[in-house]
């Protein structure tokens, strides 16, 4: 099985969200990281822009809310098979750019959006998780 890296900016949302729906489909499948996880003591339930993203994943039975956060390293990234990054630009670590393992989505950062719109992001990410499951 190959084992991923999921990784946005805070490892709050996007990359939360992406390894919990990945796991969902293949468990233990993949974990994520942060380029700049501020206070990455905290769970993802302990940060206040995770509500939504924590509320969204609940309504596909997926609870994130005790998920522990990390900083993207390299030797992180060197114990993984392929990286997912939806970090922004210049969150990016050198490390990060054009290293053959990496993939690059485009998916906004959920952090100040509604429910709605976060449900949205949700359901972007589980679509593009859905199609990595299957190559």
């Amino acid at each position: 099985m190959t084992k991923i890296l999921f990784v946005c900016r805070g490892n709050v949302g996007r990359s939360q969200a992406a390894s919990a729906l990945y796991n969902s489909l293949h468990p233990s499948g993949s974990d994520s990281a942060g380029t700049n996880p501020i206070h990455p003591e905290l769970t993802v339930g302990e940060i206040s822009k995770s509500k939504n993203i924590v509320t969204v994943l609940k309504e596909l039975g997926l609870d994130i809310s005790n998920n522990a956060r990390q900083l993207v390293t390299p030797e992180l990234v060197e114990s993984y098979d392929k990286v997912i990054n939806m970090a922004e630009p210049e969150t990016v670590p050198a490390f990060l750019i054009n290293n053959p393992k990496v993939e690059v989505w485009d998916i906004e950062d959920p952090a100040y959006m509604d429910v709605d719109d976060t449900r949205k992001i949700r359901d972007q990410i589980f679509a593009k998780v859905k199609d990595l499951a299957t190559t």
